[in-house]
């Protein structure tokens, strides 16, 4: 079931369509006070595409911010595999299967294209 919500936070408002899933990964809220001057919208969820069987490729043009499994882990669907940052906000890349991580082909920092390969899993 899909929901849509309005979100303000300070004189911004943001709007969100949340959709129910089961099993979903419990995920640590962040605390906002009165008092931050300034606050970033929250991560965004990204959907990976997969250009062959196993592949993870960059659903948008950004820079890794941070890779969450090394080589040899093993990967349930819904788990958080990278943070993307592209236009200023963090994206994380969800593994839309089980499986096991064979390859990371970039580090923390790189620059990414849309669609290109960020790990193999199997």
């Amino acid at each position: 079931m899909k929901k849509h919500f309005q979100i303000t936070v300070g004189d911004k408002t943001y709007t969100a369509l949340v959709e129910e899933v089961e099993e979903s990964p419990a995920v640590p809220m962040q605390s906002v006070t009165a008092s931050t001057p300034s606050v970033a919208p929250p991560p965004s969820s990204a959907q990976p595409k997969m250009h062959s069987p196993g592949e993870i490729a960059s659903p948008l043009a950004g820079a890794i911010l941070k890779i969450n499994v090394k080589v040899g882990d093993t990967v349930e669907p819904g788990q958080a595999l990278i943070v993307l940052e592209a236009m200023k906000m963090e994206n994380i890349i969800h593994s839309s299967f089980s499986g096991t991580v064979k390859s990371i082909s970039v580090s923390v920092g790189d620059a990414v294209e849309e669609g290109q390969a960020l790990m193999m899993l199997s």
